[in-house]
């Protein structure tokens, strides 16, 4: 708005430079009309809530295809899980130990993303079992095998879930996050696992 203001005080002025000295009044009116904007009192509106900030954090995944683990990384924002990339372990860097649960459960936002080491993008599927309750799969299969965080492989049923709690850990804002929300959004697509053997 203040640039409008200028923009207007700019145009008369450069009515005044056309006048002429037979016409002093024309140019004293329209330097008391630029004045009279530039000094006018503006009327403000107030710009919309900034977004909530998301927050980094981190879910140990296992691709339920090779048994292979790797770290997820993801943006919180309420109750919301939107994976944003992943890293993989070092070379010869043992199995990291699951994390604990997240506090909350969340929806799971994994629309554009793949398992870095299977290629499947169909979804994604949390175990229930004692030991890795909430741990994090990618839905690859090997001939309908799965395997699982706590090292089990084994022919799986899956239900769909609206929210789940999961395991992870929230890491320091980084300045790039605002960056890295690229993907599209759509609809969750994860599942939770039964044990039911068939």
């Amino acid at each position: 708005m203040s640039n409008d203001l200028v923009v207007k005080a700019r145009r008369l002025l450069a009515d005044v430079q056309p006048a002429t000295p037979a016409d002093p009044d024309k140019g004293k009116e329209l330097l008391a009309r630029a004045r009279a904007l530039i000094e006018a009192k503006q009327t403000l509106i107030a710009a919309p809530p900034p977004k909530p900030r998301a927050e980094r954090v981190k879910l140990m995944m296992t691709c339920s295809e090779r048994g292979l683990s790797y770290v997820v990384n993801a943006e919180r924002r309420g109750d919301e899980l939107r994976f944003v990339g992943h890293e993989m372990p070092e070379a010869g860097q043992g199995g990291a130990a699951q994390p604990g649960r997240l506090s909350g459960q969340y929806r799971i936002e994994a629309q554009g993303w793949a398992c870095p080491v299977c290629g499947n993008a169909d979804a994604v599927w949390l175990c229930n079992c004692e030991r890795m309750n909430g741990a994090v799969h990618c839905h690859g299969n090997s001939r309908g095998w799965y395997h699982c965080a706590c090292g089990q492989v084994e022919q799986r049923e899956f239900v769909k879930a609206g929210a789940v709690a999961v395991r992870g850990v929230a890491v320091a804002a980084t300045p790039d996050m605002q960056a890295s929300r690229t993907q599209q959004r759509g609809q969750s697509q994860f599942k939770q696992v039964t044990h039911e053997r068939r």
